[in-house]
């Protein structure tokens, strides 16, 4: 399993550059709060961790106006939020709330052998099993 932050920077810069020669400048923002919040997730200090948070539900909110609610640019911020929730406030069933929905716009917009596809649904299988260790 690849390591969930190893190509998203990539992935992050690569979509900012494409944004950037279209007129909408929404969609723009939307990723610059994903990059700021990414780059909160690399922070030690919890206070951090919540701006990240805070940058990912903003990138959501901008997205969700912007876009159709099928966009895997959505589905892209589902999945951030899903780890967040995972990784850093350790609420699993929101965890898997948001897992869930990246995983059912993926379904319907990806092959069933995309990369993204899988990663979500063994995110889903941990949120799961960790929900499970814990009653």
């Amino acid at each position: 399993m690849r390591h969930p932050y190893k190509n998203l920077h990539n992935f992050l810069l690569n979509k900012l550059s494409k944004l950037a020669k279209l007129p909408n400048t929404h969609n723009i923002h939307s990723w610059i709060c994903v990059c700021e919040g990414y780059t909160s997730t690399k922070k030690e200090h919890g206070q951090q961790k919540d701006n990240a948070f805070e940058k990912y539900q903003k990138a959501l909110e901008i997205f969700n106006s912007t876009l159709s609610n099928k966009h895997l640019d959505i589905a892209q911020v589902y999945l951030l939020i899903g780890n967040q929730y995972f990784n850093y406030k350790e609420q699993l069933n929101k965890a898997l709330e948001y897992h869930d929905k990246a995983f059912q716009i993926y379904m319907q917009t990806l092959n069933k052998e995309h990369p993204d596809l899988k990663d979500c649904k063994y995110r889903i299988e941990q949120d799961r099993k960790c929900i499970g260790g814990i009653q």
